[in-house]
């Protein structure tokens, strides 16, 4: 498993919850969603919701807060597969194959 995805894990087991901001502040990573599909592809199962925050001129933002709901076991072929494998197409991530 990457490194990023390790912390990712790790932050989550804490704090419960992370937001794109958080992630790079608290974790150095600029690419969350990118994380979050390579977890979900390992087994991970983690919901999403936009939630409103205030930006630094106290307006209203709204943005995406993720979380793991639990892990379940992928019983195909690509169970084997590891994170680096994960490629986009489409804007959609994929397990390479």
């Amino acid at each position: 498993m990457q490194t990023q995805n390790k912390r990712l894990l790790a932050y989550l087991a804490e704090h419960k919850y992370i937001t794109a901001l958080e992630a790079i502040n608290e974790l150095g990573i600029y690419r969350l969603a990118s994380r979050i599909c390579d977890l979900r592809h390992i087994g991970y199962k983690i919901a999403s919701e936009m939630i409103t925050v205030k930006n630094r001129f106290d307006e209203d933002c709204r943005v995406k807060r993720y979380w793991i709901v639990g892990k379940a076991a992928i019983q195909t072929q690509s169970n084997q597969r590891v994170c680096g494998e994960v490629k986009r197409t489409n804007n959609r991530c994929q397990m390479a194959g």
